[in-house]
């Protein structure tokens, strides 16, 4: 691979961060503007997202760390109890998603949770 090659992919890379508004130049550098980034369900792209992220997490699990969190379980409860979990993980991503806007950016990181039935 070129070092052109990895320049025109970078600089396509930067351009479409550009006009999605995610980072912005200013001053001779990039700022990250968007720092939480979200794919509405109603979106015709949803099942993708979902699909590449939980691949990333795949590809990042032989590197994880103390940073790192992984659990994965099956489990057997009644329907309103599972309503009930799913209520909880809601409220633990909104309180995540308020901490992760108000942060400065730094480290990039992918979050995936799923509860479903089997």
């Amino acid at each position: 691979m070129g070092r052109t090659f990895i320049w025109s992919y970078l600089n396509q890379a930067i351009d479409f961060l550009c006009r999605a508004g995610i980072i912005r130049l200013e001053k001779g550098r990039y700022r990250v503007i968007k720092k939480y980034l979200h794919v509405d369900n109603t979106s015709p792209e949803i099942n993708q997202y979902h699909r590449n992220l939980r691949l990333k997490a795949i590809e990042a699990f032989p590197l994880r760390d103390d940073d790192s969190l992984y659990f994965s379980s099956f489990l057997t409860c009644q329907k309103e109890d599972l309503a009930e979990i799913k209520k909880k993980l809601l409220g633990t991503v909104r309180r995540c998603s308020s901490l992760i806007k108000e942060s400065r950016p730094g480290l990039a990181a992918g979050l995936n949770i799923d509860l479903y039935k089997i």
